[in-house]
């Protein structure tokens, strides 16, 4: 389960940062390619399940704004 979504990481970031990012180079740049997206939003929650997995049951049933917004962080930069 993805502690954050592709409309997190739009309003975090815009979709034009989006868009960039998941357009391989010499390709036009028309829209964010979700399977990317959802890929790197799975490894930044499983990454972060590591560290609560020593003090809580994973996945988090219930997901704060800071959790789902230091997702949307470690997903930008997975």
């Amino acid at each position: 389960m993805a502690y954050a979504t592709i409309p997190d990481m739009i309003a975090a970031f815009g979709e034009d940062e989006l868009i960039t990012v998941t357009t391989p180079e010499g390709m036009d740049r028309v829209v964010v390619d979700q399977d990317k997206v959802n890929a790197a939003l799975g490894v930044a929650s499983d990454e972060i399940d590591s560290y609560l997995r020593r003090k809580y049951a994973v996945p988090l049933v219930s997901v704060s704004p800071m959790l789902m917004r230091a997702c949307c962080v470690l997903t930008r930069w997975v």
